[in-house]
């Protein structure tokens, strides 16, 4: 079994309003089947004031991925309430012959004011 950790970080650059309050976050890994399906491996929310840098890391093992795997995937919502305020969503392969982590940064782009 290969493991394989895959981090980085979530910047608020082009978030051209103040996110001072409490927001739902979503941060979803997901692996893209060989006919585009996303499926999702590994999911974590959380209920908290945005920072910048937020940070993430996820610890996958090749267990996970049965299967032809055409890549991943880091998928990122901010909800104000019920209503996405802001997301990322960024595909990107991983060497899992590699020893050093996988590591993505993410940049978040507004949706709704």
């Amino acid at each position: 079994m290969r493991k394989k950790m895959i981090t980085g970080d979530i910047s608020l650059r082009d978030i051209p309003f103040l996110m001072s309050r409490d927001y739902v976050w979503t941060v979803s890994l997901y692996a893209v089947q060989l006919d585009g399906r996303p499926k999702v491996l590994m999911q974590t929310t959380g209920y908290t004031a945005i920072q910048t840098p937020w940070l993430f890391a996820f610890y996958l093992n090749d267990d996970h991925v049965a299967g032809s795997i055409e890549g991943y995937g880091i998928q990122v919502e901010v909800l104000d309430k019920h209503v996405v305020v802001a997301d990322v969503d960024q595909r990107f392969s991983i060497a899992w012959q590699a020893d050093a982590p996988s590591v993505q940064t993410l940049f978040l782009q507004p949706q709704a004011i």
